[in-house]
């Protein structure tokens, strides 16, 4: 059995686009598989002079500055973008990367952020909820020429979303804890953190 290692890193503590994309540099040069970022807008309220770079940005970057590396968000949350336009975001990078991106996603935690930037912070059960749909609407959007979907939380009304990942299918990453993230889990993706 082959393990592979990735790095993590936390731009919600302040680091600058050149450390990470060092730190990206070395993980490629030193045979690392991925580098991973977190998908907060803050670290804290109070935190005024602490940069937050936005974790798409920084993998797209990543992506183009590297050959090898697989990139990755651990975990972006389903309520924090559309999510198609999210499904097209995760697309886009992966054809920017030539087939190395996974698309990690959870239900969304943070409420400071979510407070702080207008989102809905709806109960748990009810982002879990949420999550499925983002996966299914993001499935069916990577793999269908034209993708409809009417859920409960979320819509799809012939929807033409290009270009399809090249990856297929594009790995997904589920985060999160609980008896229902494990099924949706189960149901949805190819690994959880």
């Amino acid at each position: 059995m082959k393990i592979e290692y990735g790095v993590q890193i936390e731009p919600q503590f302040g680091y600058s686009y050149d450390h990470i994309s060092e730190v990206a540099q070395a993980a490629e040069k030193h045979g690392f598989e991925s580098l991973w970022a977190s998908d907060h807008f803050l670290i804290r309220p109070e935190a005024q002079d602490v940069d937050c770079l936005e974790a798409w940005t920084v993998l797209t970057a990543v992506a183009a500055q590297t050959k090898k590396l697989r990139v990755g968000a651990m975990v972006t949350s389903q309520s924090y973008r559309n999510p198609v336009l999210h499904a097209k975001i995760a697309a886009s990078v992966d054809n920017i990367s030539n087939g190395r991106v996974y698309f990690g996603i959870g239900a969304g935690w943070k409420e400071v952020e979510y407070n702080a930037y207008d989102i809905q912070f709806p109960p748990a059960w009810k982002r879990v909820k949420q999550l499925d749909e983002a996966l299914t609407i993001a499935r069916k959007v990577w793999t269908e020429p034209v993708a409809d979907f009417q859920g409960k939380y979320y819509k799809v009304n012939e929807c033409v979303s290009m270009p399809k990942p090249v990856q297929d299918p594009l790995p997904i990453c589920v985060g999160g804890m609980g008896n229902q993230i494990l099924k949706i889990t189960a149901k949805h993706a190819d690994m959880i953190n």
